[in-house]
């Protein structure tokens, strides 16, 4: 009789989400292509779109972009949504009104599937204050804020903080920004989440630069940029 393995293919992609949210982005590399082997061997080929965006948003982490794009395609041919990924990923690649339209429409097909939604409504808000529609990027947390209040994650709970300081921001209340981007930031700390709390330091460094607070800028800054190095 064939064994299983202590991880297969779908537990995998869970170690491989987990090592990501901890930056650990090489080992989690290295779990998704584990995942994507062995899935087929028990044919367990509805986990291979998981498996392949989960790829993707690693390769995006990583500015392998041409790979994060490979990787978001083979999802969509396995039949799951390639989003919110992909739209950052065009983001990432200068391509914001392909951006803005694919999370645009990916909210429009996410049919009460609140988990999802928060993670559209967080990039829609990134990807609208890059085009400068600040409009869309406020209504856009206007709809998280009630989502995330029914429930009691941390992580939720920093994502929309760090959505409203930086709609705050970008309306031109950099004071009003700090303590909800210090929040967001704190919360990501705690959780331990590397990546997502050197995202917010650049934004804290553009609050304080905006705020007249040239030295605290620069300090969140040069932080920022040591995380994402390591």
């Amino acid at each position: 009789r064939q064994s299983i393995p202590a991880f297969t293919g779908v537990c995998r992609i869970h170690r491989a989400e987990l090592m990501r949210l901890r930056g650990s982005l090489a080992m989690a590399e290295e779990e998704v292509r584990q995942a994507c082997e062995e899935l087929p061997r028990f044919n367990l080929y509805s986990g291979l779109g998981p498996a392949n965006y989960e790829m993707g948003e690693v390769q995006r982490r990583l500015g392998n972009l041409q790979a994060a794009d490979e990787a978001f395609a083979r999802a969509h041919e396995f039949g799951y949504q390639p989003q919110p990924g992909l739209s950052l990923l065009r983001l990432a690649q200068g391509k914001v009104d392909a951006a803005a339209a694919g999370v645009r429409q990916a909210l429009a097909e996410a049919s009460g599937d609140h988990c999802l939604e928060v993670r559209l409504l967080a990039a829609q808000v990134e990807i609208a204050l890059a085009a400068g529609d600040v409009e869309t990027a406020g209504s856009a947390v206007d709809t998280l804020e009630p989502i995330v209040g029914v429930y009691g994650a941390d992580s939720l709970h920093a994502v929309a903080a760090g959505a409203r300081g930086a709609v705050m921001l970008a309306r031109g209340d950099p004071e009003g920004a700090l303590p909800e981007l210090r929040r967001a930031r704190q919360a990501w700390q705690q959780i331990g989440a590397p990546y997502e709390v050197a995202e917010l330091r650049l934004l804290l460094a553009n609050a304080q630069r905006a705020a007249g607070d040239q030295d605290a800028a620069l300090m969140e800054a040069r932080a920022a940029r040591d995380t994402f190095e390591r």
